[in-house]
C-alpha cells in the first residue's frame, strides 16, 4: 500500500496532475481523493487502483531534472539496437517523471537535428502535454513558462530565474 500525505502532488491515468487531499469511505468503499489542478475537480480513485497513482517529486528535485535541457546531445539512445520509437515509448510509459523528461529531451534533440520520425513526433507531443501539466503544478508556474523550460534553446536562461 502506498503512503500519500495530504498536500502531496500526484499524477495518474485519471488525473494529469493534482493534489492529494485524503481518503474517504463512500458506501463501504475506500477512495483516494485527488484535486485535479487542470479541471478544478476533486476525483475519487478507488484504493484498489492506487498503483495507478504516482507521487510527483518536489520543486527542488524537478529543477535539477530540468538541467538536462542545457545539454544539446542525446542522453541515452546513442547506441540503441532496435526500434528507437519502441525504446522511447517504453521508457515514457514507466510513469517516472525523470524518465519522461529524458525521453522528451532526446526527442527535442532529434527534432532540432531534423532526425525525428513522424511516430516519434507524435510521442513527443503526448509526453509534452502530460509533462507541462505536472511541471506547472510542481513549479507553480504557467504552462507557457514550463514549455520554455523544456525548450533546449530557452532552458539555460529560464533556469537562472
Amino acid at each position: 500500500m502506498f503512503k500519500f500525505c495530504e498536500g502531496d502532488y500526484v499524477s495518474s491515468t485519471e488525473v494529469a496532475a493534482g493534489e492529494y487531499v485524503g481518503k474517504d469511505n463512500i458506501l463501504g468503499n475506500d477512495y483516494h481523493k485527488v484535486y485535479d489542478a487542470k479541471t478544478k475537480l476533486t476525483l475519487f480513485i478507488p484504493v484498489e487502483d492506487e498503483y495507478k497513482i504516482k507521487k510527483l517529486p518536489r520543486k527542488s528535485t524537478v529543477k535539477n531534472y530540468l538541467k538536462i535541457f542545457n545539454q544539446y546531445q542525446l542522453l541515452d539512445c546513442k547506441d540503441l539496437n532496435g526500434s528507437r520509437y519502441k525504446y522511447f515509448k517504453s521508457k515514457a510509459e514507466c510513469n517516472n517523471l525523470k524518465a519522461c523528461l529524458e525521453v522528451f529531451h532526446d526527442l527535442e534533440v532529434l527534432q532540432l537535428k531534423k532526425l525525428i520520425s513522424p511516430s516519434e513526433r507524435k510521442l513527443k507531443s503526448r509526453i509534452k502535454e502530460r509533462l507541462v501539466d505536472e511541471l506547472a503544478l510542481i513549479l507553480q508556474e504557467e504552462a507557457d513558462f514550463v514549455e520554455g523550460l523544456m525548450n533546449l534553446q530557452g532552458a539555460r536562461n529560464e533556469l537562472q530565474r
